[in-house]
C-alpha cells in the first residue's frame, strides 16, 4: 500500500469504553478493464464450460453426492418403519 494519510481523529468516551475514530485517505488502486472476453456455456453434465476450456462440474452429479442421497433415502425408510411400530 502506498502512502496513507490519517485525518480528523476523534476520541469518545461513553462512560464505560473509550473509542478513537479517524478518517484515512489513500490512493485507490483501480484496475483498467481489458478487451479480452470469455464465453460461458451452461449445461447439465458440467455446470459451466468456458471458452478457454475450463470446466466446472455439476456438484449434484458427483459420486459422493449420489452416495449421500442414497444413504439418506435408506435412513428415512428405516425411520419410517420404526415410526409405524
Amino acid at each position: 500500500m502506498k502512502e496513507v494519510k490519517y485525518k480528523n481523529p476523534r476520541i469518545e468516551y461513553d462512560g464505560v469504553n473509550w473509542y478513537i475514530t479517524t478518517e484515512i485517505e489513500y490512493e485507490d488502486l483501480i484496475s483498467t478493464p481489458t478487451e479480452e472476453s470469455i464465453g460461458i456455456n451452461l449445461g447439465m453434465k458440467n455446470s459451466a464450460v468456458y471458452s478457454n476450456k475450463d470446466k466446472y462440474q455439476n456438484i449434484n452429479k458427483t459420486q459422493k453426492n449420489k452416495e449421500t442421497r442414497k444413504r439418506k433415502r435408506g435412513l428415512r425408510r428405516s425411520i419410517s418403519r420404526d415410526m409405524k411400530k
